[in-house]
């Protein structure tokens, strides 16, 4: 008998998680891939597909999925689970009720932000980007008023593949709204706009502190959810805390 494959959620980030070697079965509606196998380092060991095939680094809400995955399958008992991604150990704390993972915070590493903004072509306008990496590459961008869907998509694709970023990046276009808030919105490499990117929170929050916009402790609200980003020290990894849905058979 097949088992039927799981969508899991986090903040509106859909992932399908399943063992590495198993079948592909039929196709799922998800904005990426995450194949777990064994490690000799850590709890687990992942790794991550966009929705397009394309390779990715690491994924903050993918981690948060996952260390419910491993939760739930009876291979950790928590609170503390340590999983081995393309770009290093990341370490997961699980909040759990009623035997249910709600919750997790991840520590994504040490951000690396660009000490001053990349300025590029789009829609034959200079546009400034910040350049951040959390172990993948983002482009954060202030604006004033977040765009619409149709500039999201057209701006997003063009920055996402702009040669001046050759392994892509996932664009952050954030509005702030107050020290401790901003709004966002996203467009991920290999996938598109989704709900929300948990990876890309820690980036917008990097580049905020950076440049004097935002607190050490601030929350990104995306359209999927709001994610809780700290980082306490400029050589401190950065955190991310937000909620994990229940699973869905598809």
């Amino acid at each position: 008998m097949t088992t039927r494959p799981k969508v899991w959620s986090a903040a509106g980030n859909r992932f399908l998680i399943r063992e590495a070697g198993e079948p592909g079965g039929p196709p799922v509606t998800a904005d990426g891939l995450i194949e777990v196998s064994p490690s000799a380092t850590a709890d687990a060991s992942v790794t991550f597909k966009n929705a397009d095939g394309s390779a990715a680094e690491v994924s903050g809400n993918g981690l948060r999925c996952v260390a419910a995955y491993l939760y739930e399958a009876g291979r950790i008992v928590g609170p503390e689970v340590a999983i081995a991604t393309p770009a290093g150990v990341r370490k997961v704390r699980i909040d759990i009720v009623d035997n249910r993972v709600v919750s997790a915070t991840v520590s994504m590493g040490v951000p690396s932000v660009a000490a001053s903004d990349r300025e590029l072509t789009v829609a034959k306008a200079r546009t400034k980007v910040r350049p951040v990496s959390v172990g993948n590459p983002h482009a954060v961008l202030f604006w004033r008023d977040l765009p619409g869907e149709k500039r999201l998509i057209e701006d997003g694709r063009v920055i996402a593949t702009h040669p001046g970023f050759p392994e892509g990046a996932n664009v952050q276009f954030v509005r702030v709204v107050a020290w401790d808030r901003v709004r966002a919105v996203v467009y991920e490499r290999g996938v598109g706009p989704t709900a929300s990117c948990g990876s890309g929170a820690c980036a917008v929050v990097a580049a905020g502190v950076i440049t004097g916009r935002l607190d050490r402790r601030t929350t990104v609200s995306y359209p999927g959810g709001d994610l809780l980003v700290e980082w306490p020290v400029e050589d401190a990894e950065i955190l991310l805390t937000g909620p994990v849905d229940p699973p869905v058979t598809t």
